[in-house]
């Protein structure tokens, strides 16, 4: 309980007592930056961040816990194993970054005058929730984080996106089929498809499908 201190003199006969704790390695890999060093982490003890990495025309999209980029690793996560985590980096694209920004602009103004529009308050509260993702992926345009990534409003705004979804869920076949109808109406099919997709994953034809049934 007391951590031995060599400065002690020694007056009597001692025994001192070695304690050990398991350690892992954490290691991490890079997919294409600068390498780094594996570092030992105590069993139970949590990882400090690294400075964030960079490689000449890539941007740094986080740390994750699988080759595949499915899941963000947490740095509160206790470490009780060796592991591996892995940077995502995305090519820079400035003419994508600004296409897809004027898409989401327009679609957010689109939106815009929609909300509060509906009888029914779950539509409402959906749109709003949609335009205000909208309003926090164009401010981290701004600040310079590429958003054109497939899987950046998913991995950033999930949990808007599910409460979108158990919204929706929540309404009636008919209330479902008014909704994807003004949507269709208000914002043509074009932008309704991507405000679609962005809310629920399902495209044009399926909303079609769901409005003829």
């Amino acid at each position: 309980t007391t951590a031995f201190d060599f400065g002690t003199a020694i007056t009597k006969n001692m025994t001192i007592y070695a304690k050990w704790i398991k350690t892992y390695v954490v290691s991490f890999e890079m997919n294409g930056g600068e390498s780094m060093e594996a570092v030992i982490v105590d069993n139970g003890a949590t990882l400090e961040e690294p400075a964030r990495p960079e490689m000449p025309g890539y941007y740094f999209m986080g740390w994750y816990r699988n080759a595949e980029f499915i899941s963000k690793f947490n740095f509160e996560t206790k470490i009780t194993k060796d592991t591996v985590i892995y940077a995502k980096w995305i090519e820079e694209d400035p003419a994508k970054q600004q296409e897809v920004y004027a898409e989401i602009d327009d679609l957010k103004n689109l939106v815009s005058p929609l909300i509060g529009e509906f009888e029914l308050d779950a539509a409402n509260e959906i749109l709003q929730l949609v335009y205000d993702v909208m309003g926090y992926v164009l401010a981290d345009a701004d600040s310079g984080i590429p958003i054109y990534d497939g899987d950046y409003i998913l991995e950033n705004y999930g949990k808007e996106i599910s409460d979108a979804n158990d919204l929706y869920d929540g309404m009636s076949k008919d209330d479902q089929s008014n909704f994807y109808s003004v949507l269709l109406t208000e914002l043509g099919e074009e932008k309704a498809d991507n405000l679609l997709q962005t809310i629920f994953g399902i495209n044009i034809s399926d909303a079609k499908d769901k409005i003829d049934k």
